[in-house]
């Protein structure tokens, strides 16, 4: 048996051509490893039916975990856990041969962690929700999300933002959220000592787990005037707040 340590991507030459290929260099078995991204369909559906209708034993199926689960739960390490495992058991179940792990990828995390920051600001009912409470006095509000930093945090950039907030008072209060969870901060990197010093990189990975990157206050800004074009011009696309409406919410809570 013959075996070629090699990689393509078959997301690229789908069905007939990724048959060509293989045929082309003599490939008579084939795995397809699913690695999911945020913001696109997953490859799964696709990967079981190019399976299914090839012969058996010539097509493996990795399944790929959403890895997104990481930031989601917080660093609750049991909720998480429980997240996989169910993942890992529904993507069995469907048909797949095993589960694609990503190893060696340092910058990974952080590629998620900014897709998840540059996703939640677009078509968030949940900022719509927030923004119609605040035009409408419902206050005082609570706002919160599962880590209480990353949606929570995106959350008050935009509150100040719409209040006419400079960009350095924006970032001085989102970057206080590694002040306030300064023990959880130990704590993490304490139990990741040794993983750290191996791997100093990693100090700043799990930074992004208990508490938040100060560049993320840079990127939400950037990605909201290259979309929009200003921020008033978000504000107004996203929660309706023509300038008329942003000058009365000011008002109500500036003066």
């Amino acid at each position: 048996m013959q075996l070629f340590d090699a990689h393509m991507h078959y997301s690229d030459t789908h069905g007939p051509a990724f048959d060509a290929v293989r045929e082309r260099h003599g490939v008579g078995a084939c795995t397809l490893a699913c690695i999911p991204q945020m913001g696109v369909c997953s490859t799964v559906p696709d990967a079981l039916y190019y399976k299914a209708v090839h012969p058996e034993g010539t097509v493996y199926v990795m399944g790929g975990l959403e890895r997104s689960a990481w930031f989601l739960h917080g660093g609750d390490a049991a909720a998480l856990g429980e997240d996989l495992v169910a993942q890992a058991g529904a993507l069995l179940a469907a048909g797949c041969d095993g589960i694609k792990l990503l190893e060696g990828k340092p910058d990974e995390g952080r590629r998620m962690a900014d897709a998840m920051y540059k996703q939640m600001l677009f078509g968030n009912k949940a900022y719509k929700e927030l923004f119609r409470a605040l035009e409408a006095g419902e206050t005082p509000v609570l706002f919160h999300c599962s880590g209480g930093k990353d949606r929570t945090g995106v959350a008050a950039m935009l509150i100040l933002l719409a209040l006419g907030a400079s960009d350095e008072t924006i970032y001085a209060d989102f970057v206080q959220t590694n002040e306030c969870r300064r023990p959880e901060l130990e704590k993490i990197w304490a139990e990741h000592a040794e993983e750290i010093a191996a791997r100093p990189e990693q100090k700043k990975f799990y930074q992004g787990i208990a508490g938040v990157h100060p560049e993320s206050v840079e990127l939400v800004l950037s990605t909201i005037r290259s979309r929009c074009g200003s921020v008033d011009a978000y504000l107004e696309a996203e929660y309706g707040l023509t300038p008329a409406r942003l000058m009365r919410l000011r008002r109500m809570y500036l003066e």
